[in-house]
């Protein structure tokens, strides 16, 4: 029932989302109409002539640039860009970081779950 309402009402896109209208705005959906997750990748930003070490925290919907804080170590400061980006996008509320690791390439990368309240 909900799908063909997704196919009668909605766009889908060339990566299989749907736009789904609702009376807030609109929400990309898959055609079970589950939001898919977004995970945060975190990148270390070395120093420049003009700004200290950063970290880039980016994700689909936005990114944070986070200025490296020198009482912690670059696990801590990474991870705090991650959770500054959740605070950006105002879904700090609704989710938290549910693992965090190191890719391959030396940047990290969080995963989210929804909040437990």
């Amino acid at each position: 029932m909900f799908s063909g309402f997704l196919q009668n009402h909605n766009l889908t896109d060339e990566s299989g989302l749907v736009t789904r209208r609702n009376p807030s705005g609109s929400e990309k959906t898959n055609q079970q109409g589950v939001t898919p997750m977004q995970a945060i990748q975190v990148k270390y930003l070395g120093p420049t002539d003009t700004k200290g070490t950063r970290y880039k925290a980016k994700c689909a919907s936005g990114s944070f640039t986070h200025d490296y804080e020198y009482e912690y170590d670059s696990d801590v400061n990474a991870m705090r860009a991650a959770k500054s980006l959740l605070k950006k996008l105002n879904w700090f509320s609704e989710l938290e970081v549910e693992g965090f690791g190191s890719l391959p390439n030396g940047d990290y990368v969080a995963t989210l779950r929804n909040r437990i309240v």
